[in-house]
């Protein structure tokens, strides 16, 4: 008669619980990271967003940028904004070569967040989500890498920790 020794399973159970989480969570995420891979090489969509004081702003700008989706509720956001405005405030990278675009949400509390925030950077508002859907955007905060010549040279969702390094060397390279 066969028998199976659920001992395995008690000693074992937090790991398999763990490895089942992490497989369901790479699956997930596996969509993005071929469509940003994709991406890379591709001409910027053009899109119409709107500043903080209601002027149209072409995206993508016609200079080598960094461009970022946001959103104020999101942390992540936060930190990544946060950490490009300290660049800026540093002289390492000029705020003209940036622009961060929020996605859906109101211009008057986007507002307040970027002067609270003392954001030196571009601020746009995409309050329809056109422009995100545009860029098929899936999460925040998602920056792109987009050269003088409109290509998108690199894109990431989520916090990289490599982004300071990725944005001098890319700032950097000849224009």
């Amino acid at each position: 008669m066969w028998s199976f020794d659920f001992s395995f399973l008690k000693r074992h159970a937090v790991n398999i619980v763990l490895t089942v989480i992490l497989f369901f969570v790479a699956a997930q995420k596996i969509p993005s990271i071929i469509a940003m891979y994709k991406a890379q090489g591709e001409v910027a969509q053009t899109a119409i967003a709107f500043d903080l004081s209601n002027q149209s702003v072409s995206i993508p700008l016609r200079t080598k940028h960094i461009l970022v989706f946001w959103a104020t509720w999101c942390g992540p956001c936060k930190i990544e904004l946060g950490r490009i405005n300290r660049m800026i405030q540093s002289g390492e990278i000029a705020a003209e070569s940036v622009l961060a675009v929020s996605i859906r949400e109101d211009t008057k509390l986007v507002s307040s967040f970027v002067n609270e925030q003392k954001f030196l950077f571009k601020v746009a508002v995409d309050q329809t989500g056109q422009v995100a859907e545009l860029y098929k955007i899936s999460g925040t905060p998602t920056i792109l890498f987009i050269g003088a010549d409109q290509m998108v040279n690199w894109m990431t969702t989520g916090l990289s920790p490599s982004l300071e390094f990725r944005v001098r060397s890319f700032l950097k390279e000849e224009k």
